[in-house]
């Protein structure tokens, strides 16, 4: 008799309390838009990256290396901007640590802003820009970068150069800083008039070979 009571009271319960499953959650729809073989953890083993569309503008930087992955929501506007199908800029050797750093593009406009992304303590983090002459933050357009090694130091120089009306001059601003501490340490300012060749070095990214 107490069984049957038990089990019509159980039923009456989930009448009125309506018990059903959980309801599911949406799974978003993510496409892979680029794989790269590159080493970014500095171990001498290329790893896995892959730069993940969520939304038109939320994205996912992941790396897979033979222990971990690690990975980095960011957004962009970039491939609406400027009519291109993925946001990723390419990895590059930039600073003084071994393993190379991941960059992608944020927004475009006359120019681009972009992110750049390196290795530290197995995770990946944002690394920041240099000071610059124009804007601030990592951007190309009138604003361009060289970076080189001297005597076992890196360095970046940031400039910002405008031609004369025939294009045989460019003016402007040149900021130099060394990698030091773990980041760019601004040690110069200086003026300069370039000729188109010796401008040249300093238009554009120039900080090594690009894996795209």
């Amino acid at each position: 008799m107490f069984l049957r009571r038990l089990a019509a009271i159980a039923c009456s319960a989930a009448v009125i309390l309506g018990f059903s499953s959980p309801p599911a959650h949406a799974i978003p729809i993510t496409t892979v838009l680029n794989t790269v073989s590159v080493d970014v953890d500095g171990d001498g083993v290329a790893d896995t990256v892959e730069v993940i569309k969520y939304t038109e503008t939320k994205y996912l930087l992941q790396v897979t290396t033979a222990t971990r992955v690690s990975g980095v929501f960011f957004t962009s506007s970039f491939p609406a901007d400027w009519g291109e199908p993925s946001p990723w800029f390419g990895a590059v050797a930039l600073d003084k640590v071994k393993g190379a750093e991941l960059m992608v593009y944020n927004w475009g406009g006359d120019g681009v802003g972009f992110s750049v992304y390196t290795w530290r303590a197995n995770a990946l983090v944002k690394e920041k820009a240099p000071v610059a002459p124009l804007v601030k933050g990592w951007y190309l357009g009138a604003q361009g970068y060289k970076c080189f090694t001297s005597k076992g130091r890196r360095y970046i120089d940031v400039s910002n150069l405008i031609a004369n009306a025939s294009s045989t001059v460019w003016s402007g601003k040149i900021i130099r800083s060394v990698w030091s501490g773990g980041h760019w340490v601004k040690i110069s300012t200086r003026k300069v008039k370039l000729s188109t060749a010796k401008a040249d070095a300093y238009i554009g990214f120039n900080c090594g070979p690009i894996t795209t």
